[in-house]
Order: structure tokens, then sequence, then C-alpha cells
């Protein structure tokens, strides 16, 4: 009787369908396509390679044979590979993802392929168990949409475009957990992100990249080669280290717009600057600039022959604010929008004295390209923060730069957003930041009364944000007993 029942379930099944199987093929399609979430294959550099414990495409596969003949016929639930070889890592699991991959058809695949972060601790995968997924992975290089490698030189080093390159190659992720090579020499990406790769061991088209982003330091002049080739380059996140030959020819990038660079010393900024013209540029950010060092006259000069009209300027960490600063900003009047970071505590009187030119020179006119205008004219947004008391200066920069500005057209100005973070290394409590005070006070509320918006706020420790701004009006309002706004407060 069990045997006979057995035999006879499935042709029972078939006359008893259930809703769902009763639904063409097409809409079922659908819903399991809506039933996969495919992981995110645009990974960020600290991003942790991940494996996929039991895909939801083998969870349909489960269900039943009608569910699995459907799913395993559709390309589309299989073009999102994410696996990551482990000493653990066995012949089935390798043979499973090749399955998987040949199940995608001829469609664009998305690949993640890792071995743990940390890769100190373990005992090296066995290459040899990879090789059967390394090989149809390279078999499928011509259906690249997205490649991340998370891997050591002797997996990466086994990766190659064997089946031709891909027509749109939209992601390039590399991260070695040693100093590694890659040849995919065929291959020309639209955005890369490369680490622990020497460039030279790095072998591809550029000539297809709209967006570079490097996690470790770079020698400038072999970035500067980079940008040589890469013509179509809009974004670069570079780590520069060291120059180079200051004989070097000029590079000329026409398309890049946004340029954010991190240097080692102080030294490979003015190589890279002086070799370099990017008549396209709109936003600058320079980040850990050396204390003592900024060469102001390479940036000013290329500043004058790169004849950008650069909207956004990012500092951080710029000790070097004396008055040969204010050349720099002569050099660059287009900026609306400024930022001034200073992320390094104990250094409170070196910001009060080398901001104070600055701030003075905010609020007088300045000669700028042969005309007596204010330093950054069309500045719209400046944003300020670091380890520093509220800088009373600042505002008083700003009231009297709005004042000129009715006084004088010459002196035209557009700053509408202000944001200042004062921040401290422990509580408020034992580390406290002073109210503003009402002279400082008024001129805010001067200021906010004609257009301009504030947010001011007090960072104290990692987590905890107060509203100075707020506190300080707070503090009046309970002193005076009534509440003070904008329209309350008469011109200073």
């Amino acid at each position: 009787m069990v045997t006979e029942f057995r035999e006879l379930k499935p042709v029972i099944n078939n006359l008893h369908k259930s809703p769902m199987d009763r639904l063409p093929v097409e809409i079922i399609s659908i819903i399991f396509g809506y039933f996969v979430e495919k992981p995110d294959f645009i990974p960020s550099p600290v991003m942790s390679a991940h494996n996929l414990a039991y895909p939801q495409q083998l969870t349909l596969g489960a269900v039943c044979s009608n569910w699995r003949r459907i799913a395993w016929s559709l390309p589309s639930l299989w073009t999102s590979l994410a696996f990551q070889f482990t000493t653990s890592t066995s012949y089935t699991r390798v043979r499973l993802a090749v399955e998987w991959l040949e199940r995608s058809g001829r469609l664009p695949v998305d690949i993640i392929l890792s071995t743990p972060d940390n890769p100190g601790s373990f005992k090296q995968p066995d290459l040899s168990r990879a090789m059967p997924l390394i090989r149809a992975v390279n078999l499928c290089s011509d259906r690249w949409r997205s490649l991340t490698l998370f891997l050591p030189q002797s997996f990466m080093s086994f990766i190659h475009d064997a089946n031709g390159p891909p027509p749109m190659l939209l992601h390039l992720h590399v991260n070695s957990h040693d100093v590694a090579s890659l040849d995919i020499s065929q291959t020309a990406p639209k955005s890369v992100h490369i680490a622990n790769i020497p460039l030279e061991e790095l072998s591809m088209k550029w000539h297809e990249v709209t967006r570079i982003s490097t996690s470790n330091f770079y020698d400038a002049h072999d970035c500067l080669q980079i940008l040589r080739q890469a013509t179509k380059v809009e974004q670069c996140f570079f780590y520069l280290k060291n120059g180079g030959d200051p004989t070097s020819n000029l590079i000329v990038n026409c398309q890049l717009t946004c340029l954010d660079v991190t240097f080692y010393s102080g030294h490979n900024i003015a190589f890279f600057f002086d070799h370099i013209t990017l008549p396209a540029l709109k936003s600058l950010t320079l980040n850990d600039l050396p204390f003592d060092i900024l060469p102001v006259n390479s940036l000013v000069s290329f500043f004058r022959r790169s004849s950008c009209q650069l909207d956004s300027l990012c500092l951080d960490d710029p000790f070097m604010f004396r008055r040969d600063a204010m050349e720099l900003m002569s050099a660059i009047p287009s900026v609306s929008d400024l930022s001034l970071h200073f992320r390094i505590p104990g250094r409170e009187s070196n910001i009060s004295l080398l901001l104070g030119p600055f701030y003075q020179s905010l609020a007088s006119l300045t000669d700028i390209q042969g005309r007596s205008l204010l330093l950054l004219p069309r500045l719209k947004t400046l944003n300020v923060s670091g380890y520093f008391s509220f800088p009373d200066k600042l505002i008083a920069a700003l009231y009297h730069r709005l004042r000129l500005s009715k006084r004088d057209k010459a002196a035209q100005q557009s700053l509408d957003h202000v944001r200042i973070v004062c921040r401290t290394e422990d509580d408020e409590v034992r580390n406290p930041i002073s109210r503003i005070s009402q002279s400082t006070l008024d001129q805010i509320l001067y200021l906010q009364k004609e257009g301009v918006e504030f947010k001011i706020e007090v960072h104290s420790g990692p987590h905890r944000r107060q509203d100075l701004l707020e506190m300080s009006l707070e503090d009046r309002c309970t002193e005076e007993g009534v509440q003070v706004g904008p329209s309350d407060t008469a011109q200073p």
C-alpha cells in the first residue's frame, strides 16, 4: 500500500495543483524574480566580502520538482554570485557555484570572490579546489557586469578575461590580502577601486574609466600616469605618497570634475599639482594636510593654469592657514561651498591663530584678478568643524561682511548657509563648551533676519550631539524672560 501511494502521489499532485502551480510560467517567473534578493554588488572600500549561506534560489528549488524546473530554467535568477573560499570549502560547493554561473546563460553577471578578511590567522584555502570556479569566472569574462575580488596573490594571479572583454564592466573592485598582480588586459571597466596591487601589476584598459578610487597609498607619479590614460575619468579618490621626476611632462585631463586626495606628505602635494591641469574641475578635497607644509604657490599656479570654475573646496586639517592662504583663496573666486575640518584634538591655540587672518579677510575687500572684491565673493555655504571653542570671530567677520555688502556694491555677497561643529573629546560635563555670548547671538540673529541659515552643534564624544544655538537662545530666554527670535532683536 505504501509503495502504491508513493507511486500515485505525483499523479494526484498533478490532478490537484496548488493555486501557485495553476499560474502561467511567465507569472511564476516574475514572482520568483521578486522573491530572490540580490546582494549589493557595488561594494565600498571597507566592505567585508561575504558568502550567501543558503541562497534563496536554492530554496525555490527545494520546494518541489516543478518549482525547481522553473527556477533552474530562469537565467535572470542566477546572475549574481558571492562566494568565499575557506579551508572548509568542498568540491561539492565549488561545483554548485560553477553550475550557478552556467544557469545564468548569456546574461551579464555580478561576481564577488573572496577569502577570509584576516588571512594571517587562517590557513590558506586550497587553490586546487578553487580552480574550477576561477576557470568558470574566466570563461564568462565577456559577461562581467561587476567583478569584486578580495583574494590573495595566489588566487588573484589566475583571474583572466579569457573569453574576451565584457562590453560593459560597470564596477571593478580589487583588494588583495598581499601584494598581487591582475591581468585582465582586454577589459575596460567604468568604475575602478584598487588596493594592495601595484599599478604596474594591474593590466587593464583605462580609456573607459569614469571613476577611480584607491584605499592605500600610491606614488603620485603613478596616479598621474593613470590620469593620462583615463581620458574619460570624472571622479578620482587618491591616496598619494612620494613624488616623482620634477622634469616629467605636464598632464592635461579635460573631463575630471571631482578630485579627492589624501596626502602622505607635503612634498607630493607640490609634485602632483605642478604636473597636472584640470580645466573641468568643480570639486576639490584635500585630506590630512601636513601640519606646516602646504605649497600654496603650486596650488595657485595649478588653479590659474587650469582656469577651472571650482565650486567646492574642502580642506581637512588645514593648519597651513596663514596670510599666504589668502593668496590661495583669491585664486578661486568661483567657490560657493567651502569646508574646513580640523580633526586632530589639542590644537585649539593653533587653529585660532591660523584662522584669524582668514576671518579678517572675509570681512574686507581684496584685490582679486584686478578687481576690488570680497574674498570668495560667490560663497554660499560655509562649513567649519573641529576641536575648538565657539568661533566668535568668525561670526563677527560674517556680520561685518554682510554690513559691508550693504554699503558697497563691489562687496556683493551671497552667503546663505553656515554650519559650525565644535568637538570635544569627552562628554560636555567634563569638557564643557561655553554658550554663545550675547553680542555674538545678536549678530547671528541679525544674519538670520537677512536670510542666512545657521546650524551650530556641539559633538561631545562619538555619539552625543547638541544644538549649541538652541541651548544659547534658551539660556537667553530664561535670563530675559522672553522669547527671542530673528524678528525680536534690533540691528546690533
